[in-house]
């Protein structure tokens, strides 16, 4: 049984032979079927005419986003009121942490004094 290493290849070469110079054939059963009954696309004719699709909802509501963020980022008062209330936020997180730290303290103290007790209170009996 001999096995051919351009099995692969060849099966390409017959199912997409306008890339080996044969000629396009229509096959709806090609996923790039609609690619090649269209037939190629040519380049834009316009350097700008890609940028600006205003039929597609997508590049509209894009459009629109980028247009409020920018009038939100170029106000000054929006500014001023975003910084204020970032350092509202970290000063917040700063106090919770400092709180954080002072129970975690707080709950060693306990403790140690708590080893302390009983440490104390078995050694009472063996001195009486």
């Amino acid at each position: 049984m001999s096995h051919d290493p351009y099995q692969n290849y060849y099966a390409y070469q017959s199912q997409y032979p306008q890339f080996y110079g044969g000629a396009a054939q229509a096959n709806p059963q090609d996923p790039y079927y609609s690619y090649y009954a269209q037939g190629y696309q040519s380049a834009p004719q316009s350097f700008t005419s890609g940028w600006f699709d205003f039929q597609n909802p997508q590049y509209l509501k894009g459009l629109l986003l980028a247009a409020g963020v920018t009038l939100l980022v170029a106000n000054p008062k929006v500014q001023k009121t975003v910084l204020k209330g970032l350092a509202k936020a970290w000063s917040g997180l700063q106090y919770g942490i400092e709180e954080v730290k002072e129970q975690i303290n707080d709950i060693k103290a306990e403790l140690h004094y708590k080893q302390e007790m009983k440490a104390s209170a078995k050694e009472e009996p063996a001195d009486a």
